[in-house]
C-alpha cells in the first residue's frame, strides 16, 4: 500500500490531468442519455403478464389506451359537437394512433327498414348542426345504457374521447405532440387527460423536473455542511468536484450501454451526492491530521493514503453489497439497473476518493488545515462525553425504539398503484378522479379468450364471465363482442340476449365484417375474442389483488372450450407489488448476510463483525418503524431503503471499529480510546452522517411520491444509523475488567 501511496501522491498532476481527459469525454455520452418513464417495462418481458398486454396491442389495435375528457356546458350544443368531432379528426390524423372513439364517431347499432344498420350517430358533419336531429339523438344516447356513463357523462357537460396508440410508438412523445395540438387549436375549454400515455408523459416530465429541482438544493446543502465541517475551501470543493466526476462518468456509461433513466435511477445522482462525498471527507479529514504531524503536504498525504484506503474500501465494498443486493433481490428491471448503475457510481467515488482527491489537496497546497484540526468545538467534547458517561441510558432508549418498531411493523401498507406516484392535488390525479366519477375509471382490465367464437355456447361462457365481473365491486363499463351481438340480435328479434343458434351468430357476424370499430373485440379469424372493463382507481392494492385472485379462479373453473388470460395495468400493479415485497426482504436479508461474512473476513473476528453489523441492523428495524409511523407505504422507492441504510449505514461502523481498534493497540485504555475516535474519526463520521442527511433530504422535495417518501426514511436512516453505531460501539465488555 504504501508503494501505491507514494505513486499517486507523486503523480498527481498526470491524476487530474487524465481525469478531466475522461470526464469530457464520459460527459459527451452522458448528454445522450435517455428516460424511459413507462411502467411495463420496469417488469422482465419473459413476464406472462407482459406477454398478454403487449399482444392486447399487438392483435387489438393497442394496448395503451389514451383518455380526453371534454367539458362544456352542453355537450351536445352545435359548437360542442364540432369541437369534439374536430378532436377526434385530430387524433385519427396522428401516426401511432390506432382506434379513436368519441360521441361524433362512434358506432351505433339500429334498425332500418326492418335491417341491421351499423352507422355513427352522427353520419355526416351536416347534422351536427341540424338542431332537431341533435336533440333526438340527445335523447336516445342519454337513454342507452351503451352510451350513458361511458362516453358521455349523466350531467351531459362532459363527454369521452378514447384512442389506442401502436406499442411501437414512444408514448410520451405522441402524448406530449397531443396536448401541444389540442392548445394550438385553441378551445378554449376544460379538458382532462388520463390513461397510461398521459400518466408516462406526467412521469417523464416529474422525472426530468426533479433531475433540474434537487440537484442545486443538495449541493447547497452539502457545501454548508462541508464548510461547517471543515471551514477550509478544499474542504468544501474537493468532495463535491469527486461526486461531480462520478455522477458524469456513471451517466456515460449508462448511455454508451443503452441504459435509459427510470423513475428510480434518476435519483443516482442525489444518491452520489450524498454518499460519494463520504470517502473523500474521511480522506481529508485524516490528511489534516497527518499535515501537522509531517514536515510536508507529500507525506502527510502518502501516509494519509496508507491509512483510510482501506477503511474507505470496506466501506464502499459494504455499500456495494447493499446496491448490488437489488440484482439477486428484485424482479424489478428499474430496480436492478438502479443497484447496478449506483454501485458503479460508487465505485468510481472509491477510486476518485484515493486518486483525485488527495491529488486536488496536493494541488490545493493546503496550509490552512488549522481551521479544522484547533477547532475543537465545545459541544463535539459534550457529545463524546455523553456517549462515554450515559451510554446505558442510551442504549435502553435504543432498545426501545427497536422494540416499540418491530410491534408496528406488521401495519405497514404497500402501494402499486401508478397514480400514488402523484402528489393529491396534482392536475393528473384530478383528471383520473373526473374520469372515475363520471366514466367508470382510466384503470382498464383486459381477458383475452381464446376458443371458438363462432359458437354461441362460447359467448355464453364469455357472457357469464362479464355477469360475473359486473357483479364484483370496483368493475364499471365491461365491453365485447358479446354486448355488439346481443344488441343486433335485440334489433332484430327484439331480444337483448344471445341468438340461438351457431347460423344466427354467423349471419349477424356477417353484417360485422369490415367495421373498424370490431377490431378492438375479435380476431379476423374468429380464434380470440377480448373482454374489457374499468376497474375503480380508488381501490387499494390489497383489494385490487383479491378482485384479481378471485378473476383468476374464475378463469381457472370456466369450462374446457374457452381458455382466459388476465392482463391490464391492475395486473401488472400486482406483480410490481409482489416483487416489491419480495425483493425487499430478499435485499435486506442478503445485504446483511454478505457484508457480516466480509466484516468476519476483513476484522478476522466474528465478534467484531456482530458488533459492527448489529447498529445497522437495529437501524433498519427502527426505519420500518417510523415507515409504520408516518403511514409510509411500502412502494417501488422506499422497497430500497432497507439495503440502501445497510449499505450506506455500515460505513459508520466500519471507520469507528477500525480507529478504536488502532488506538486500543497503541496502548490507550477504553475510555481514551473512545475519547481519541471520537475525536478524530468520530467527527469524520458525524460529518459524514450530516452530509449525506443533507444530500438525502432534498428528495423530500420530489413531485414523485415514492420519491419524497425515500427521501424522507433514507435522512432518518442517516441519522439513527450514526447514532446508534456510536452509541453501540463505544461499549466494550473489556472496560469493567480494566477498570477493577
Amino acid at each position: 500500500m504504501k508503494k501505491i501511496a507514494e505513486l499517486i501522491s507523486h503523480r498527481y498532476k498526470l491524476i487530474i490531468s487524465a481525469t478531466i481527459i475522461l470526464t469530457l469525454a464520459m460527459g459527451f455520452f452522458a448528454l445522450k442519455i435517455k428516460i424511459n418513464p413507462d411502467i411495463l417495462d420496469y417488469l422482465p418481458k419473459t413476464d406472462k403478464v407482459v406477454q398478454d398486454f403487449n399482444r392486447v396491442g399487438a392483435e387489438y389495435g393497442g394496448s395503451l389506451t389514451g383518455f380526453i375528457v371534454f367539458e362544456d356546458e352542453d355537450i351536445f350544443s352545435r359548437e360542442s359537437l364540432k369541437k369534439t368531432d374536430a378532436i377526434t379528426k385530430m387524433l385519427q390524423d396522428f401516426e401511432g394512433v390506432n382506434i379513436v372513439t368519441s360521441l361524433t364517431n362512434v358506432m351505433d347499432i339500429k334498425s332500418k327498414e326492418g335491417d341491421v344498420e351499423i352507422a355513427p350517430l352522427f353520419e355526416n358533419d351536416s347534422l351536427m348542426s341540424d338542431t332537431s336531429y341533435i336533440k333526438i339523438t340527445r335523447d336516445y344516447v342519454m337513454n342507452e345504457r351503451i352510451y350513458r356513463g361511458k362516453i358521455i357523462a349523466e350531467d351531459m357537460k362532459k363527454s369521452l374521447i378514447v384512442f389506442t396508440i401502436a406499442d411501437d410508438i414512444d408514448q410520451t412523445v405522441l402524448s406530449r405532440r397531443i396536448k401541444a395540438k389540442l392548445q394550438s387549436m385553441n378551445l378554449k375549454n376544460q379538458m382532462y387527460f388520463g390513461g397510461t400515455p398521459f400518466l408516462m408523459l406526467e412521469i417523464n416530465s416529474l422525472i426530468i423536473k426533479d433531475l433540474l429541482k434537487l440537484i442545486v438544493p443538495c449541493i447547497f446543502l452539502m457545501i454548508l455542511v462541508l464548510f461547517l465541517s471543515f471551514r477550509t475551501l478544499e474542504g468544501v470543493v474537493i468532495p463535491l468536484l469527486n461526486v461531480f466526476v462520478s455522477v458524469v462518468w456513471t451517466a456515460g456509461i449508462m448511455a454508451l450501454l443503452h441504459v435509459d433513466v427510470t423513475i428510480i435511477s434518476n435519483i443516482i445522482p442525489v444518491v452520489l451526492l450524498a454518499v460519494g462525498s463520504a470517502y473523500s471527507i474521511h480522506m481529508i479529514s485524516k490528511f489534516y491530521e497527518e499535515e501537522k504531524i509531517q514536515s510536508d503536504n507529500m507525506k502527510a498525504m502518502t501516509a494519509s493514503i496508507e491509512e483510510v484506503a482501506l477503511p474507505i474500501f470496506l466501506a464502499a465494498v459494504t455499500t456495494l453489497i447493499g446496491f448490488l443486493s437489488f440484482v439477486f433481490g428484485s424482479y424489478l428491471i428499474m430496480i436492478r439497473d438502479f443497484g447496478i448503475f449506483t454501485a458503479v457510481g460508487v465505485a468510481i467515488s472509491f477510486i476518485l476518493s484515493i486518486t483525485l482527491t488527495p491529488a486536488l489537496l496536493l494541488a490545493f497546497k493546503v496550509k490552512d488545515s488549522d481551521n479544522y484540526v484547533k477547532r475543537e468545538p465545545k459541544m463535539f467534547a459534550r457529545v463524546t462525553n455523553i456517549f462515554i458517561k450515559r451510554r446505558t441510558p442510551l442504549l435502553i432508549v435504543v432498545a426501545f425504539f427497536v422494540v416499540l418498531s418491530i410491534i408496528m411493523i406488521p401495519k405497514i401498507t404497500r402501494s402499486a398503484d401508478i397514480m400514488d406516484y402523484f402528489k393529491k392535488g396534482s392536475p393528473i390525479r384530478e383528471s383520473d378522479k373526473i374520469i372515475e366519477e363520471n366514466f367508470g375509471g382510466s384503470a382498464r382490465i383486459q381477458i383475452i379468450c381464446s376458443g371458438d367464437i363462432t359458437k354461441v355456447s362460447t359467448l355464453n361462457d364469455m357472457w357469464e364471465l362479464e355477469r360475473f365481473l359486473e357483479d364484483s365491486a370496483g368493475v364499471r363499463n365491461i365491453s365485447s363482442i358479446v354486448d355488439v351481438i346481443k344488441r343486433m340480435n335485440f334489433v332484430i328479434d327484439g331480444k337483448y340476449e344471445l341468438p340461438d343458434s351457431d347460423e344466427k351468430l354467423a349471419n349477424l357476424y356477417f353484417l360485422t365484417d369490415g367495421e373498424p370499430f370490431i377490431e378492438r373485440m375479435l380476431k379476423s379469424d374468429k380464434s380470440e375474442a377480448l373482454i374489457e372493463g374499468s376497474l375503480e382507481s380508488a381501490m387499494k392494492i390489497d383489494k385490487v389483488t383479491k378482485f384479481i385472485n378471485k378473476v383468476e379462479e374464475k378463469l381457472k373453473s370456466s369450462s374446457g372450450d374457452v381458455s382466459y388470460s388476465l392482463t391490464g395495468m391492475p395486473s401488472v400493479s400486482i406483480r410490481l407489488d409482489n416483487s416489491i415485497l419480495k425483493s425487499t426482504f430478499f435485499s435486506i436479508i442478503l445485504s446483511i448476510i454478505l457484508v457480516f461474512i466480509l466484516l468476519s473476513i476483513m476484522f478476522r473476528s466474528v465478534r467484531l463483525s456482530l458488533k459492527g453489523t448489529l447498529p445497522i441492523f437495529f437501524t433498519v428495524i427502527m426505519i420500518f418503524g417510523v415507515m409504520s409511523l408516518f403511514k409510509l407505504p411500502l412502494d417501488i422507492a422506499t422497497t430500497l431503503v432497507g439495503s440502501v441504510s445497510i449499505g450506506i449505514g455500515i460505513d459508520y461502523s466500519i471507520h469507528y471499529i477500525i480507529r478504536l481498534k488502532k488506538e486500543r493497540e497503541s496502548g490507550k485504555k477504553y475510555k481514551d480510546a473512545v475519547i481519541a475516535t471520537m475525536n478524530t474519526t468520530g467527527r469524520a463520521i458525524i460529518t459524514n452522517v450530516f452530509t449525506v442527511a443533507a444530500g438525502f433530504s432534498v428528495l423530500i422535495l420530489s413531485d414523485l411520491q415514492p420519491l419524497s417518501h425515500f427521501g424522507f426514511l433514507i435522512t432518518m436512516t442517516m441519522l439513527l444509523a450514526g447514532f446508534t453505531a456510536i452509541v453501540m460501539l463505544s461499549v466494550s465488555s473489556k472496560e469493567k475488567t480494566e477498570e477493577k
